[in-house]
């Protein structure tokens, strides 16, 4: 059967990034990229392992939504989302344009009225749809040929009316219902007051709707939760208005342009340029072996501006590597250093990265969190200490007073 896949970029992101939170990813710029790595694993091993007939990359965008126009404080108690995850917010358009495939931002709707609109559509053509979430909301779009979709590893987990029912104890139809009376407290939707979801659940499986539900008011157990039900009528109503997924959103684009045209992501020189500046090598590499091609790496690197004959400029990304560099470090007769972090809180921030020089043109970097060094920080420290500690050779550097602390 055909298929379609709609993938909640920001769904995506903030459960790989959370998911490392303890262990982030950072590149040797500093840069925390385990969001976008997740992001990149998501979208290739689609590609790759589910051969899609169609697929939409989709994102909110900045501005309020409709919904903050009915309920101004809707999301108001959401966290401000964490510096490191905004920093890699501008890479989600280049990794979606550098795999070539359709990216849909609306203003005023969020990714899930988007992706609402688009499964209708899949519906109407006769498609199998997988909605790349992990957001509850999205389990009232659920059905038999529509199902919630993550990959955990080799594994495929799917969420399908079963798991609704198991979730929420109730049909997919009835996900807005429960969630109107239980509210919702990550995006501040009010619901009933005191209603949990054990009651929320219960009364909707005995009820169904809340115009039912409020028909027959005078039968529902419990003289509190009555006055409770009653009192709070608007909120119930207001609250299921804010849960219900939009599916009528103007998308500016035809079904048929998200049709994906079969490629070998390794002959994408964008992508694997793409990889190699998030040094994302591992992912990258696998990608050249895969396709077969050992000569590809190297075409489609970016090219250097200028010749670079008269420079030396290495990684120590071993610990062999760093081992035969410290010799010619020591004997230098002067030593200039720095330090690449996550910040410039010395309290806080990490050391991701040491660079050394000894002559002009002539450097080396040691990026703690490449993959052959990564865990092994004590064993690097333990190799650069008599080196730092020694009087000699003398060092300098810019900013010493920060790289020192």
């Amino acid at each position: 059967m055909p298929s379609f896949y709609a993938i909640d970029t920001m769904a995506v992101i903030y459960r790989s990034h959370f998911a490392m939170i303890r262990a982030p990813l950072v590149n040797s710029r500093g840069i925390n990229v385990s969001g976008l790595l997740g992001l990149l694993q998501t979208l290739t091993g689609i590609l790759e392992k589910r051969a899609p007939d169609y697929l939409a990359v989709v994102s909110d965008g900045p501005e309020p939504t409709f919904r903050h126009a009915r309920f101004p404080t809707y999301k108001a108690t959401r966290e401000k989302m964490p510096e490191e995850l905004v920093n890699q917010l501008p890479y989600i358009p280049r990794i979606v344009e550098a795999l070539k495939l359709p990216y849909l931002l609306v203003p005023g709707y969020e990714a899930d009225d988007i992706i609402g609109t688009l499964v209708d559509q899949a519906r109407a053509r006769g498609l199998e749809t997988f909605m790349v979430t992990g957001d509850k909301d999205y389990m009232q779009l659920v059905d038999g040929r529509t199902v919630m979709y993550a990959a955990k590893g080799d594994e495929t987990l799917l969420t399908g009316p079963d798991g609704v029912a198991e979730k929420f104890g109730c049909t997919p139809a009835g996900v807005i219902e429960v969630l109107a009376l239980m509210g919702d407290s990550s995006d501040n939707v009010p619901g009933v007051r005191g209603v949990g979801p054990k009651t929320a659940t219960k009364l909707i499986r005995q009820y169904g709707t809340l115009e039912n539900l409020y028909a027959h008011l005078d039968e529902v157990k419990g003289e509190k939760l009555r006055r409770t039900l009653a009192a709070e009528r608007d909120s119930a109503f207001l609250s299921r208005e804010l849960v219900t997924i939009h599916r009528n959103v103007p998308l500016g684009v035809s079904f048929e342009s998200l049709a994906v045209h079969p490629s070998v992501l390794a002959q994408n020189p964008a992508l694997i340029a793409l990889l190699t500046e998030l040094e994302f090598q591992s992912l990258r590499d696998r990608l050249l072996k895969k396709a077969g091609e050992p000569g590809a790496m190297a075409g489609a690197m970016a090219a250097p501006a200028a010749p670079l004959d008269d420079v030396r400029y290495v990684t120590l990304d071993t610990i062999e590597a760093l081992r035969a560099e410290l010799p010619r470090l020591q004997a230098a007769p002067f030593l200039v250093f720095d330090t690449e972090t996550t910040g410039l809180d010395v309290m806080r921030d990490r050391i991701v990265g040491l660079s050394f020089s000894i002559r002009a043109k002539e450097a080396c970097y040691v990026p703690l969190n490449a993959p052959a060094l990564a865990g092994r920080r004590a064993e690097v420290v333990a190799l650069l200490r008599p080196l730092l500690e020694a009087p000699a050779p003398p060092k300098g550097g810019h900013n010493c007073k920060y790289d020192l602390h």
